[in-house]
């Protein structure tokens, strides 16, 4: 068991009135402890854009109040369960678990409450440092599972794990275009491949990052897939990028065959559009009829036959 990680929707209610507890709370935690609040009347969530929803408090989420406030006894509660809102008292379910619960949360310490009156508030919903700190964390590592740092990269385009096809790259003149989301500002350095067979005459092998318009930065290097397994290519110079989605490109030219890295298949561009002048789609090609890359992204991309599995590193 555990207590809420980054990745708990949380429940929030901006406009909530503080109110009072209306019987005392003891200083230490029972199963099934409740707080018994004495106004709950506007303790409903707070919407995405600001304005406040119709669900009570605690319909997404657990979340935390703050009992005495300012005072020698200040404690914070993690709680749960749906708020019954109501201007005549309402019961609020301690957080537990089954082994865990919700007392002396955010580093706070466990403390005996008396009750409150109305010109004595002494409850009302806050926001905790524990969720701060988890904001933080999830920015830095927004994977819930299995990170791309697990395996030395910054980002991907699938998880390798779902890679389980050899995919052809494409011919002479067709440039392979595979986006990947970028979590947070990094410097990349150049793309990683998984080949699973080598090319035959491979004479130019050009590759590089785009936003959704123009080249970020590049390199070429006609040996890049002409060994098996784990294979990296440097750009020219290492390039600083923001968080955002972007896209790996390929282009190689091969007299007799052409190498082969591991995809994937499914509906990688499910409910996808093309955009004349702009990379839209998950797995695209451009057909440019030369082995260079172009600065920016003219004409309408087509559709690629496969996800490609690309790494930044």
């Amino acid at each position: 068991m555990a207590l809420p990680t980054p990745y708990t929707l949380r429940s929030y209610a901006g406009a909530a009135t503080p109110s009072y507890l209306n019987a005392a709370l003891s200083g230490s935690f029972t199963v099934g402890q409740q707080l018994t609040v004495a106004n709950t009347s506007d303790w409903y969530e707070t919407t995405v854009s600001g304005t406040q929803s119709s669900n009570p408090l605690g319909t997404s989420g657990p979340f935390t109040l703050v009992v005495d406030y300012g005072t020698a006894t200040e404690e914070k509660i993690l709680c749960s369960g749906t708020v019954t809102v109501a201007s005549s008292g309402s019961v609020v379910n301690v957080w537990y678990d089954g082994t865990l619960n919700g007392r002396a949360y955010d580093g706070s310490s466990l403390q005996a409450h008396a009750s409150g009156t109305s010109s004595g508030l002494n409850v009302f919903p806050v926001m905790s440092a524990a969720e701060v700190v988890g904001f933080n964390a999830s920015a830095t590592n927004p994977y819930p599972g299995v990170k791309p740092s697990l395996h030395n990269l910054k980002a991907w385009t699938i998880d390798p794990g779902a890679a389980t096809v050899a995919g052809v790259l494409p011919s002479s003149g067709t440039i392979a275009c595979t986006a990947l989301y970028v979590p947070y500002a990094t410097t990349v350095t150049g793309i990683s491949a998984y080949v699973t067979a080598t090319g035959v005459g491979v004479t130019s092998v050009t590759y590089g990052l785009y936003n959704s318009t123009t080249l970020l930065a590049s390199g070429s290097s006609a040996s890049w897939f002409q060994a098996l397994n784990t294979q990296n290519a440097a750009f020219t110079s290492p390039v600083t990028i923001s968080a955002g989605t972007y896209w790996v490109a390929v282009s190689v030219v091969a007299s007799t065959t052409y190498p082969q890295i591991y995809r994937n298949g499914g509906a990688y561009n499910w409910n996808q559009t093309a955009v004349s002048g702009s990379l839209t789609i998950r797995s695209t090609t451009l057909a440019f009829g030369s082995s260079t890359l172009p600065a920016t992204i003219t004409g309408t991309p087509g559709f690629a036959a496969g996800l490609f599995l690309f790494g930044l590193y």
